[in-house]
């Protein structure tokens, strides 16, 4: 029920997007040492993110590019760019003692995308990030791994692994998506009997059905609460003040499955693209997996 009022509010609210990816250079200050540092921010995107590489692993921009992680060239305090400032000053004070024999001050130029990483990993599991946190984290090193270092990624999605079979991380449609990244992972494992277990169980979930039989009893709902209000105000209610407040609520009621109705075919049509978005990925990689194997 959530997910249908979440797809209704999504095409109300819904606008043509930007096809420029905005960046800017800005100075931010580092929370562990206070020096001033210089980090990218990102204005805007178009919607041709959906379609590079990083989508097989489910992430997207600014999260594949390794500037993602903000990191300071004094204190080496590294993480992502959306927690970065986001400490408690118990942990600034923790991580000033932990990082101070961890890190030599270098240049910006000096400072690698593996570097990054490995101090973000560093700093995370210092923090004891839960394993949410993680789920997302590693599919981004995944990614990143991918083309720094095939093996190293393979370890990361082993790890990956284990945690979407504990329902760990959240996935938008993941009832789609986690059987989905199951066989990816297993994929690049060289698991392909599981692989395609899991990219068939992926590719059977309909989304579209899923929203359309939603949206249907949002409606009668709607339709029944509506017409118990109105049977009330003609036969229960004789108060001027009670009709006054139950018409109000019949009206609201009314203009709810007004907007319903309305919205619905949108609704629809935005949940039939993203399914079948997701439906061309699992192709393209089960494509690679029976050609591989021929």
């Amino acid at each position: 029920m959530k997910k249908v009022l979440l797809f209704l509010i999504v095409a109300l609210i819904s606008t043509n997007i930007s096809h420029a990816t905005l960046v800017g250079k800005e100075k931010e200050q580092c929370p562990i040492c206070e020096r001033e540092i210089e980090v990218l921010h990102w204005a805007s995107f178009g919607s041709y993110i959906y379609e590079r590489d990083s989508k097989y692993d489910l992430i997207y921009f600014p999260f594949d590019d390794p500037r993602f992680i903000w990191i300071c060239p004094n204190c080496g305090y590294a993480q992502t760019y959306n927690l970065f400032l986001k400490l408690s000053e118990k942990e600034k004070k923790q991580l000033r003692g932990f990082l101070a024999d961890k890190w030599t001050t270098q240049t910006d130029d000096d400072i690698s995308s593996e570097t990054r990483f490995n101090q973000a990993i560093l700093v995370n599991k210092f923090l004891e990030k839960d394993d949410h946190f993680w789920a997302l984290f590693n599919r981004i090193l995944i990614y990143h791994y991918r083309k720094i270092n095939p093996e190293v990624a393979k370890q990361f999605a082993q790890t990956e692994i284990k945690l979407l079979k504990r329902d760990k991380g959240k996935l938008e449609h993941e009832e789609k998506t986690r059987p989905y990244l199951l066989g990816e992972y297993n994929r690049m494992l060289g698991n392909n009997d599981l692989a395609k277990k899991y990219f068939k169980q992926a590719f059977d979930v309909d989304l579209i059905a899923e929203t359309q039989m939603g949206l249907l009893a949002v409606l009668l709902i709607n339709m029944f609460l509506t017409g118990l209000l109105v049977l009330l105000w003609c036969k229960k209610i004789s108060t001027t003040p009670k009709r006054v407040i139950l018409s109000t609520i019949i009206f609201a009621g009314i203009l709810s499955l007004s907007a319903i109705i309305y919205l619905a075919p949108k609704a629809i049509g935005n949940i039939h693209a993203q399914n079948d978005y997701y439906n061309k990925i699992i192709m393209e990689r089960l494509k690679i997996l029976y050609t591989d194997q021929q």
